[in-house]
């Protein structure tokens, strides 16, 4: 904000208050100066109604709007409807989401804004209970809930157009609402962008990360569709991670040794079949040719030998292991938030009122009281010299401090200023035009 002098401070306060009385309309100054933005600023603070005078589409009256925004954004709710533009709009929801920020750190959202000035939300996604992404594993033939960890940073560049597709009370339209609405569009198209990878690339597991790329692009284009009527741009998307919600990962680790330790077992027990039957082949010759000699051993005991063999030594011969899934959190909604309370305007006290007619009227008759005295004393002569300049007096009192006329065009340039109207004056800029001209976000 502009500084100025002691000199320059007291002509504001001398403009403010002649705008008050309604001696000098606002639409009477010249509004490219700073002096008088700053009176009619000034002016605005101490009786806010004097806002819906300001035409929004004018560019200096514009920035008066918004410096008045600055300074209390529930002050916004003193302009009417026809006075929402970009501009106006982005201070107050610039100024309500950092409160709301302030109140609530740990909201998942962050803000700031772009060097353009536009309104920038910083989100961390992370997948809750409701939003997990299941998939069915081929290759360990099981299903796989995935659990997604998305950047993404999203750009305000049409707040007007956002406030009117929310359709929602800017009372009670809080960074909470924002919040909830981009987990839930992100959570949606973070679905369909794994989906679709899986669906066209059909990755296991562990290539999954390999196509994060893919997902990111598909994810962009999803989003960026949806989120055009709201006037946000999403900037950039990137998966950070996908994984397990369960201890699925170990499991997946350990199954896959165990699939291949069985295959190596496999083979081994047939190796182990191959070569007892030649040992079988050989000892049934032996027994045909020598009757005699007793087995010791039953079939039965030399097909289960092998299973014997890995029970002893504490070999498993399957993979049926249980599944502990995570205990995911739950997303709190935080819905809408608290009502943003319309202050109380500061009403212009009434000058005190003055009856010049009175005043004539005592003035006379104290006068004639006189006159009439000083003629009963012998002197008729005085008597009427003194009521021709009583009569004079009078009048001159009366003309003086009546000033019905000015009364009249004051009242007339005060109910001017009160009106909803917009003001004759042609618009000298458009508020698209005016887009980071207050965009230093100086609130002050």
């Amino acid at each position: 904000m502009t500084s100025f002098s002691p000199e320059e401070n007291a002509a504001i306060e001398k403009r403010t208050a002649a705008i008050l009385k309604g001696d000098m309309p606002i639409h009477s100054l010249d509004l490219q100066s700073e002096l008088n933005r700053a009176a009619v600023l000034s002016a605005l603070l101490q009786c806010q109604r004097l806002a819906e005078s300001l035409n929004a589409q004018n560019k200096n009256e514009e920035e008066i709007l918004v410096r008045f925004i600055w300074k209390s954004y529930p002050n916004f709710f003193f302009l009417t409807e026809n006075q929402y533009t970009n501009e106006t709009v982005k201070a107050y929801l610039y100024d309500r989401f950092s409160a709301d920020y302030k109140k609530k750190p740990t909201q998942t959202v962050q803000m700031t804004k772009s060097l353009g000035g536009d309104i920038v939300f910083l989100n961390r996604y992370e997948s809750a209970e409701d939003e997990v992404i299941t998939y069915f594993e081929d290759n360990i033939r099981m299903p796989v809930h995935l659990k997604a960890v998305v950047q993404a940073r999203f750009r305000l560049t049409d707040p007007l157009k956002f406030i009117r597709k929310t359709d929602i009370d800017l009372h009670v339209l809080d960074l909470g609402f924002l919040t909830d609405f981009l987990n839930t569009v992100t959570a949606t198209h973070a679905r369909a962008a794994v989906c679709e990878t899986i669906e066209k690339y059909h990755p296991d597991y562990f290539g999954l990360m390999k196509f994060y790329p893919q997902m990111d692009s598909i994810f962009s284009a999803g989003i960026e569709k949806e989120l055009e009527p709201y006037g946000i741009v999403p900037d950039s998307i990137t998966f950070k991670n996908l994984s397990a919600t369960d201890d699925s990962q170990t499991k997946f680790e350990e199954a896959y040794f165990i699939l291949s330790k069985k295959k190596l077992m496999d083979e081994a027990s047939l190796s182990y079949q191959e070569e007892s039957l030649k040992l079988f082949e050989k000892k049934a010759e032996i027994v045909s040719k020598y009757p005699q000699v007793e087995d010791t051993l039953t079939e039965a005991e030399k097909d289960n030998a092998l299973s014997r063999y890995l029970k002893k030594n504490g070999i498993p011969e399957n993979a049926e292991d249980e599944l502990t899934r995570e205990k995911l959190r739950t997303r709190a909604v935080s819905g809408f938030g608290d009502k943003v309370e319309r202050p109380k305007a500061n009403e212009i006290a009434p000058p005190p009122q003055t009856h010049p007619f009175r005043v004539w009227l005592a003035l006379t008759l104290i006068g004639a009281f006189i006159c009439f005295v000083t003629a009963i004393a012998g002197a008729p002569t005085a008597a009427l010299f003194m009521a021709s300049a009583l009569t004079l007096i009078s009048g001159l009192i009366y003309a003086l401090k009546g000033n019905s006329w000015k009364k009249l065009k004051t009242k007339a340039v005060t109910d001017s200023t009160r009106s909803p109207a917009a003001p004759t004056s042609a618009p000298t800029g458009s508020a698209n035009e005016n887009q980071g001209d207050n965009s230093d976000g100086n609130n002050g």
